[in-house]
């Protein structure tokens, strides 16, 4: 059964609108979106599987605009697209669409995000990735920890951030945002293994 109709995919935003959006907000969304394209822009992409492709793939994301994996991965989706011709990206709100997003529960229980789902021309599924590569995941956890042996007067990983002093909770978001963001190359090349063999069929 196909995942969507077509009027409903077409009625999805574009790249350029999430783009647009997140960057007249500013704030940190705007800060996030610009370290995600910059590092999809950085990364090696193998065009090959999309280019062999015979006919463009429908590719449809289930998105927030407050969501860092939105803004990490979405960027990928996008380079893609524009550099090989071969996918029809939309984006469509998660919270607008829980018909949908209620297909896709990561480990079966959670709505998480992006759910970017590929699809041949008649909206059939030909594979999907919701939120990260587990591997992913593992990697931003034991960069945390790093962080946090490193910094016991943060107060460990368990700690909620509104029992530290405003200082420490500060310099403990900006240590794990740093933390973050230098996992970004190997993340980045995680989200590009996925989604090129979901589309080659591996």
């Amino acid at each position: 059964m196909p995942v969507l109709t077509e009027e409903r995919f077409n009625s999805g935003t574009t790249y350029a609108d999430f783009h647009r959006r997140l960057t007249e907000g500013g704030g940190i969304m705007q800060e996030l979106l610009i370290a995600g394209e910059a590092g999809a822009a950085a990364a090696e992409i193998d065009f090959s599987p999309y280019l062999a492709l015979e006919r463009p793939l429908k590719v449809l994301a289930l998105s927030e605009d407050w969501c860092g994996d939105c803004t990490d991965n979405l960027p990928i989706v996008d380079r893609i697209a524009r550099e090989t011709g071969k996918l029809d990206f939309r984006i469509l709100a998660r919270d607008e669409n829980l018909d949908i997003d209620d297909r896709y529960l990561k480990n079966g229980a959670f709505r998480s995000i992006p759910v970017v789902i590929f699809m041949d021309e008649d909206f059939n599924e030909i594979g999907h990735m919701i939120e990260r590569p587990d591997s992913v995941t593992e990697l931003r956890i034991r960069r945390r920890q790093e962080v946090h042996a490193a910094h016991p007067e943060f107060g460990g990983l368990q700690t909620p951030p509104d029992q530290l002093s405003d200082e420490l909770r500060e310099a403990r978001f900006a240590a794990e945002m740093e933390s973050r963001e230098a996992c970004r190359p190997e993340a980045t090349a995680e989200v590009v293994r996925v989604f090129g063999a979901i589309v080659s069929g591996k």
